[in-house]
């Protein structure tokens, strides 16, 4: 999350997250409470894959940043779901951010925001308030907005202040407002009056691109058949893409075969069962004695049992030579003085020589 020392805070509705900023450039006529900020910051035009489908769009959402609510006091951009129209609202954000008093949220979050605020308020309080402090209004799934017949109506009166402040609104949804019946005439000539933007469906470059992209943040890996796959059996949005991604993810994590651990590392964790001890309490610099002793054997069992130079158990162990050889020592040192663990290490090595592990030592 995105954070803005200047955000208008109010209290926290429930429903998807919503946001705003405050004006910084002139002080305003008396500051709205807003929800608070739920800005993407995944979404931005760094990241954005542009393609035939969606340069127009991208062009356009480039201009009104240079020139908010001039050439395009209302624009729309339409599509089906996973072809980047909420990127793009998330994108157009982030660059006007602090720049202008903004607001971005879902349709139905704002719908929700618009009628607490009216029965509190009213509608010409909210209205005052609300254009006083907003520059720009993005609103995705605006579709969800044409289930209220008072909002509809409502939005009309926003719109006309927006229009006359030459302030900017930047819509988005799912279909073309011919498409869906329940709608006012006004609320639908307001729609389209402004600019209607489609984004397209992916072509197979742009698709390739997405999933190498995806691929890479999810770090999964992917081979030349398992994209080809992909690519021939998803359509080719966002959304169907990355569904694919994650199945594959899933399954190379289900099917991996169990990492079995080293021999040598198996030795060590025999020496640790034998002493009651951890096996990171040996690999550990712990100078406890009985975590030192046990150190010790694994290391002699590595040299005599494996025959492992000192650089290599050295690495293993992650000490110099002169550790390990002082180690060895030490075992030998106690050997010839203590038979039966003596002969508890010849026989520990024994077995580690023909890999039967657990072995039997004090």
């Amino acid at each position: 999350m995105v954070n803005i020392a200047s955000s208008i805070q109010l209290e926290l509705l429930d429903g998807p997250l919503i946001s705003s900023s405050s004006l910084v450039e002139k002080k305003r006529k008396k500051k709205v409470d807003l929800p608070p900020l739920g800005i993407c910051s995944k979404k931005s035009f760094s990241n954005f894959l542009e393609g035939p489908s969606n340069q127009c769009a991208v062009k356009i959402a480039k201009r009104i940043i240079e020139r908010p609510g001039e050439e395009f006091p209302l624009v729309f951009f339409m599509g089906k779901a996973g072809l980047g129209k909420t990127h793009l609202l998330h994108a157009i954000y982030k660059e006007l951010l602090g720049r202008k008093g903004l607001y971005l949220g879902t349709a139905k979050a704002f719908l929700d925001y618009f009628q607490i605020k009216c029965k509190n308020h009213g509608f010409a309080k909210f209205l005052s308030d609300f254009v006083a402090n907003v520059d720009v209004l993005l609103l995705d799934d605006i579709e969800d907005a044409f289930l209220s017949k008072d909002f509809q109506n409502d939005f009309c009166h926003i719109y006309n202040h927006f229009n006359f402040e030459g302030k900017q609104i930047i819509l988005s949804g799912h279909f073309s407002p011919e498409d869906i019946s329940g709608v006012f005439p006004k609320f639908h000539s307001r729609l389209n009056g402004g600019l209607i933007q489609e984004l397209g469906a992916m072509d197979e470059e742009l698709a390739l691109k997405y999933i190498k992209q995806k691929a890479c943040e999810e770090n999964i890996p992917l081979e030349e058949k398992s994209l080809q796959f992909i690519l021939k059996n998803s359509n080719h949005d966002g959304r169907s893409l990355r569904s694919a991604l994650l199945k594959l993810k899933a399954s190379q994590i289900t099917q991996a075969p169990q990492v079995k651990k080293s021999f040598p590392h198996e030795v060590v964790d025999s020496v640790g069962a034998k002493f009651k001890i951890v096996s990171q309490n040996i690999y550990s610099n712990s100078r406890k004695k009985r975590f030192i002793q046990a150190r010790h054997v694994s290391m002699y069992l590595m040299s005599k049992g494996l025959g492992f130079s000192f650089f290599k158990i050295g690495q293993m162990f992650k000490r110099d030579h002169t550790s390990i050889l002082y180690a060895v020592a030490k075992i030998e040192a106690k050997i010839k003085v203590d038979a039966v663990f003596g002969e508890e290490i010849s026989s520990a090595c024994k077995r580690v020589k023909n890999k039967k592990l657990p072995f039997t030592f004090l």
